[in-house]
């Protein structure tokens, strides 16, 4: 019971000058409110007495004989202001002797409510001794016991009915503050948690109640009881309390249904606040220890109870929260992906429609490749925020980047497969470079991503495309190249007067094209790939380009009179479309020797690509020498044209003894008409080499028709030999020295040339020459063993050289033309010297079975200008020299 004193106070009327007791300087919010209104006031009456005061001084004092009253008016005031003070001492006084009795009366109260204080302070400390002996206590008085017992029984029933009462209403409030208040999620779950526990243990109370002993039902109201039916205490409580335990779980549905929502939008939910997120999923955390508690808690009460653990475990109810949850996630992303597409589908029907059908979808067919890559870039975006944005609101545990991603790629890859089963003939070059694009990419940004290794079916999806996109390039590339080269080329002039087309800059340019379009749409290892493959291409473009060229080589090859033939055949051959070859093919091998530094410039290829397309430039650019090498070779048949008829017409003939003109002088100047265009036409390497050619022909050429020594034609227009002797061995001698002395004139002109193509030495034409100095002697001074000449001739010609000095002994008109004794002795002395090994029948062997004992000496062998032997008189001579080859295959 509260002291009198406390009441007292607590109905005096000076109670309101308690609040005016304050330590602090500033005194309470009133008093400070008081003092600002008073300044206020104060500051307002000096402004009206000031005012006043004017008005009055202004008034009486207009005139200077009214300044006489002055003296007067100020005494008066002085008065005036003196009475005034003594009012406002008295009224400050009046003040101080009321604020000292304020101060007594909050000192009596103050002291009073210490003594109050006390005696709480020993009811306290009355009770908690009682507490600690109240079981001593009660066991004393048994009926106090009693009553004590009874009170905290119904202290917890009313309790408990109260809780119960308001059990409905407080779900109610608890699942619309789950809607409302997304944030209280974690408070409505704690509440959740303790409703579960008051569940659970009231389902075990139930179920110790279902043995208890049978209740009748409470009579009714007309005083007649109810039925005879006895239940059991946990029958009624159940009957009672089911409805409430039906409100338990419509909250915890409720709490779940909300936790599944905010991780199953969990972008939506990140949008709005990612704090709901990260709140979530520690509640989901705070739900996996709560169940563990719960069944470590069921555990141990089974335990101590000596009950079944298992069944105490499952009547706890325990749940899984965060399996499911996870397969409801699983779910929803196979369902996300699935609406991507959906979506992207439904646009891609209503932007055709809206362009073709004027916004009749009904018989539109969408763009199913450029919707399904749609969809899939937005899956990958997803991915992007995902990890920007989501992940991190995860644990680490939950390892969402791997789930989402799994989900996502099961639909994708069922999704990007469908564009190329069956086939990639609905798929046109763009769209499959554009896939193959796309599927790099993602690979590329899934490991950027944090994933271990990129998706395994899009790497085996890239790998087929890539093989389809090359056998494309392939195709396509040989198509474009075939095109360029059999078109009528038209030959043009450059700055520097050498004929030229347009073919390496048309092959340049298509090459370029696949380089780019790799470069900006596949990875380093693809575009390696396919840089390869067009490199290849060429490569065997190539090589059919050089048989081809052959090919035109041995047509210049036929006869003179098959001139007309190949003109009625329609593929003449020109000296100015030679040389553009040979330029061509010169300027290619500076632009693939350009496009490879452009490859390394580029930066995306690495070593190891560089190496790879290093190897198949070495390719092309040895193909591209090949062809060049051919064509020059090819205008060197052109130039030796004229000569070849010449030499068939003229050379070594009856008339040709008898005649003091000099043909190789004919020959020096038709090499000079051609030369002085060819310098222009031809790049100095290549005019050195033609050159050179020229050299060596011309003089295998000269020494044919020697051996062969032929002149009339028979009904077939092929010559036919007619072996004989020359009239005079010495006058043959003479011209041909002159010849020999003609073509060392004339090509001393070309020293540079032939040092350019290798004859480096001071001596290397005279070298050349020499074969004819060797044979000369051997007309003057005839064959014998004892010769210089003689040994030079075995060696120089091979396995033709006994044939060679049996031919001039002949020539010269010796005894006997086929010298057999000479033949043996020459061929026992090329065995012991030369060391020659011979096959064949009567000593004529090809260069097929013909070997030397030493091997560094074949090459130097002035034999190997020869197709075949000159000395077979069943192969006509013109065309052992020109092309045997091609007229063999003919036959």
């Amino acid at each position: 019971m509260a002291p009198t004193g406390m009441g007292r106070t607590g109905k005096s009327g000076n109670s309101n000058v308690m609040p005016t007791l304050r330590t602090s300087a500033e005194g309470p919010p009133s008093t400070r409110s008081n003092t600002t209104k008073m300044a206020g006031t104060i500051s307002k009456l000096d402004a009206e007495a000031f005012e006043k005061a004017s008005k009055i001084i202004k008034k009486k004092f207009c005139e200077q004989v009214q300044l006489d009253d002055l003296p007067e008016l100020r005494n008066d005031y002085k008065k005036k202001l003196s009475s005034l003070e003594l009012q406002l001492s008295g009224m400050v006084q009046v003040k101080l002797d009321g604020v000292k009795r304020s101060m007594d009366v909050i000192q009596t109260a103050n002291d009073q409510m210490v003594a109050v204080r006390g005696e709480f302070e020993g009811m306290y400390e009355l009770c908690r001794k009682a507490g600690e002996q109240g079981k001593v206590l009660f066991d004393a008085y048994p009926r106090l016991k009693m009553i004590n017992r009874a009170r905290k029984n119904l202290e917890r029933t009313l309790k408990e009915v109260t809780y119960y009462a308001n059990l409905p209403a407080r779900v109610d409030h608890l699942v619309g503050l789950l809607e409302k208040q997304p944030m209280q999620l974690r408070q409505v779950h704690l509440e959740g948690q303790q409703l579960e526990l008051w569940r659970d243990e009231l389902l075990r109370e139930l179920k110790v109640q279902q043995g208890s002993k049978t209740m009748a039902p409470p009579p009714s109201k007309s005083g007649i009881g109810g039925p005879s039916r006895v239940v059991s205490v946990g029958d009624r409580m159940q009957a009672t309390f089911g409805i409430h335990l039906e409100e338990v779980k419509k909250l915890l549905d409720a709490i779940r249904k909300k936790i599944f929502d905010n991780i199953s939008n969990c972008f939506e939910i990140v949008q709005l606040d990612p704090r709901i997120l990260t709140s979530t999923l520690e509640i989901v955390d705070m739900h996996a220890a709560f169940q563990k508690q719960k069944a470590t808690r069921a555990r141990e009460r089974a335990e101590k109870n000596s009950e079944d653990v298992e069944e105490a475990v499952a009547l706890s109810l325990l749940e899984d929260l965060r399996a499911d949850l996870m397969s409801k996630l699983k779910q929803r992303v196979d369902d996300r992906a699935s609406v991507m597409f959906a979506q992207t589908q439904a646009e891609a029907i209503a932007k055709e429609a809206s362009v073709t059908t004027a916004g009749d979808a009904s018989h539109v067919q969408p763009d199913v490749f450029a919707a399904t890559l749609g969809a899939a870039t937005r899956i990958l975006v997803d991915l992007n925020y995902l990890k920007a944005e989501v992940a991190p609101c995860f644990p680490d545990d939950y390892m969402v980047m791997d789930t989402f991603r799994m989900q996502y790629e099961r639909c994708l890859v069922k999704e990007i497969c469908k564009l190329y089963q069956g086939g990639f003939s609905k798929l046109d070059q763009g769209e499959l470079l554009q896939l193959m694009e796309w599927l790099d990419y993602y690979n590329q940004a899934i490991v950027h991503l944090g994933a271990r290794t990129p998706c395994s079916e899009f790497v085996q999806a890239l790998s087929i495309c890539l093989q389809e996109y090359l056998v494309r390039v392939r195709i396509q590339m040989t198509e474009w190249f075939t095109n360029i080269l059999n078109r009528v080329q038209e030959v043009a002039v450059n700055s520097a007067g050498q004929p030229i087309t347009s073919t390496p800059e048309d092959f340049f340019n298509i090459i370029h094209l696949q380089v780019l379009v790799a470069l900006s749409k596949l990875s380093a290892d693809n575009m390696c790939a396919v840089i390869v493959v067009c490199l290849n291409v060429i490569k065997t473009i190539l090589e059919e380009t050089l048989t081809t060229l052959r090919d035109k080589k041995l047509e210049l090859a036929f006869p003179p009179t098959m001139a007309k033939e190949r003109q009625r055949e329609g593929d003449p051959v020109t000296l100015e479309m030679m040389c553009a070859t040979v330029n061509d093919y010169d300027r290619l091998q500076e632009k693939i020797q350009e496009f490879r530094e452009e490859l390394g410039l580029m930066g995306k290829l690495s070593e190891e690509h560089l190496v790879m397309v290093d190897a198949a430039v070495d390719h092309v650019l040895d193909g591209f020498v090949s062809i060049a090498d051919e064509a020059n070779s090819g205008c060197t048949q052109l130039v030796l044209e004229d000569v070849r008829e010449a030499f068939a017409e003229e050379l070594f003939t009856a008339e040709w003894e008898d005649s003091v003109d000099v043909m190789m002088q004919k020959v020096a100047m038709t090499f000079h008409d051609y030369y002085s265009d060819l310098s222009v036409w031809l790049p100095p390497f290549y005019f050195a080499r033609l050159v050179k050619e020229c050299l060596e022909k011309v003089m295998a050429l000269y020494l044919f028709f020697l051996f062969r020594r032929g002149g009339a034609k028979g009904k077939d227009e092929k010559a036919v030999v007619k072996s004989r002797p020359f009239a005079d061995p010495l006058v043959v001698a003479q011209k041909l020295r002159n010849d020999r002395e003609a073509m060392a004139i004339f090509f001393d002109d070309y020293e540079e040339q032939l040092r350019i193509a290798g004859l480096r030495e001071p001596a290397a034409l005279e070298l050349q020459l020499a074969v004819l100095d060797h044979i000369v002697d051997l007309f003057e001074g005839g064959v014998t063993l004892e010769t210089d000449a003689t040994d030079a001739l075995l060696r120089e010609f091979g396995p033709w050289g006994v044939d060679a000095l049996l031919a001039i002994s002949f020539l010269r008109g010796d005894k006997d033309k086929t010298g057999l004794d000479l033949k043996e002795r020459l061929k026992r002395h090329c065995a012991r010297t030369i060391r020659p090994t011979l096959r064949g029948a009567g000593g004529q062997a090809g260069l097929s079975n013909f070997t030397y004992d030493g091997a560094a000496e074949a090459p130097r062998n002035f034999s190997a200008r020869f197709s075949l032997s000159p000395f077979d008189s069943e192969v006509d001579a013109e065309a052992i020299v020109i092309g045997v080859k091609r007229l063999k295959a003919k036959k």
